[in-house]
């Protein structure tokens, strides 16, 4: 029989390998990127995945100015990164780009369950109607 020890270190090699293929993923974005997070300032994006790997890193992205923000505080959304201006990870959610947009939301009122409507998303509980941008992926 294998001794604790020795149990203890063989899962112990092999947590190593598995944080060691995920240290590759804490790299910064680069421009057309896209991005996934959660919106936690009508301006501010903390990013979750890049390319669709989820990154370890503490990454903020600014979003970009538009006349109507699609979007609301706490939306789980996918943008493409614009610029890598003065140190900022400056991204947009590109009308002209189905997978950009949101991909998971709650109502702005009550904070329950939406579901997608006509251009935007409806709230099951009261009924809320909110414009917003979805992801052809949008998941509610």
């Amino acid at each position: 029989p294998r001794s604790t020890l020795d149990r203890s270190s063989a899962a112990s090699d092999v947590y190593k390998r598995q944080v060691e293929g995920l240290r590759n993923t804490s790299e910064l974005p680069q421009v057309n990127d896209q991005v996934e997070g959660i919106l936690e300032t009508d301006k501010s994006l903390r990013i979750i995945k890049i390319n669709g790997k989820i990154s370890f890193g503490s990454l903020m992205g600014l979003m970009a100015k538009t006349k109507m923000p699609n979007w609301g505080t706490n939306d789980y959304i996918r943008a493409t990164v614009v610029s890598l201006t003065n140190g900022l990870i400056h991204i947009m959610v590109k009308n002209d780009n189905d997978e950009n947009g949101v991909i998971k939301s709650t109502c702005n009122l009550c904070a329950d369950r939406v579901v997608k409507v006509q251009k935007g998303v409806k709230c099951v509980s009261c009924g809320f109607f909110k414009y917003k941008k979805l992801a052809s992926d949008f998941q509610g």
